[in-house]
């Protein structure tokens, strides 16, 4: 004869049972998401873009309205931007061509980059410089300012295209 002891704790075990297969299906569905996710992710490298070389080559590109990011591979503040700025240059709203510069080789053919408007030298790395129709029309000296950069071309509200 059964009773009502052995009735409950039946009870309470399917209960627990039902709630480690529960949870057991939780975590192997986020499991199995990181790793899709992880598997279509793009892991973008310098190496993956046109470079220029040389800063005389800054403004004498095919495009009538382009952007060249100044970095150096050695540069904590590159470092730190690196993945946006990839993406950005990989996919963005303008669909603005995006030409990277290495510091580390285009140091001996440095000469100096002004911004035409407020008049400020490009000294280093990270810098993101603008051309139109062959001319320097803006640029972004400094991490911030680099992504302000980026981050108004993708809100549509950088004055400096069309």
């Amino acid at each position: 004869m059964a009773t009502k002891g052995s009735y409950k704790s039946k009870k309470n075990d399917k209960f627990l049972t039902y709630l480690i297969i529960g949870f057991a299906s939780v975590i192997v569905a986020l499991v199995v998401g990181l790793v899709v996710v992880d598997a279509l992710s793009i892991d973008l490298t310098y190496e993956d873009f046109d470079h220029i070389n040389s800063f005389y080559q800054i403004t004498t590109q095919d495009e009538d309205e382009y952007m060249v990011y100044y970095y150096s591979e050695t540069c904590g503040y590159c470092q730190q931007i690196k993945d946006r700025v990839l993406n950005f240059a990989y996919d963005n709203d303008a669909n603005i061509k995006v030409y990277l510069m290495d510091a580390q080789v285009a140091y001996s053919t440095s000469f100096p980059i002004y911004d035409p408007t407020s008049g400020a030298q490009m000294t280093g790395t990270p810098s993101l410089v603008t051309v139109v129709d062959g001319q320097i029309v803006h640029m972004a000296p400094g991490y911030v300012e680099v992504l302000d950069a980026l981050e108004a071309v993708d809100d549509g509200t950088y004055n400096y295209l069309d």
